[in-house]
């Protein structure tokens, strides 16, 4: 799991973006670097390699007009069950 925090991550536009397309590209990138502990959601969602499933709750802020995600918090699987019928 460690070894995804060795890898560098970006936030790229589609091919053929527009000018906007491309600045709103680098502004999520921006509000993902700004999340709280963003390595431990990453490690976090790593969970999911090996259990199938990793659960996180986004909690919701408003920035500047804006409703963005000012916190990820993961929850542990034993909190979710299959229905069996």
């Amino acid at each position: 799991k460690n070894a995804i925090l060795t890898m560098e991550w970006d936030v790229l536009p589609p091919e053929g973006a527009s000018a906007a397309e491309k600045s709103l590209a680098e502004e999520c990138k921006a509000w993902l670097a700004e999340l709280p502990d963003f390595e431990d959601l990453l490690l976090g969602m790593m969970d999911a390699v090996l259990k199938g499933f990793a659960n996180h709750e986004m909690v919701w802020g408003l920035q500047e007009k804006l409703l963005l995600p000012a916190q990820i918090d993961f929850r542990p699987q034993r909190w979710f069950t299959m229905d069996e019928g």
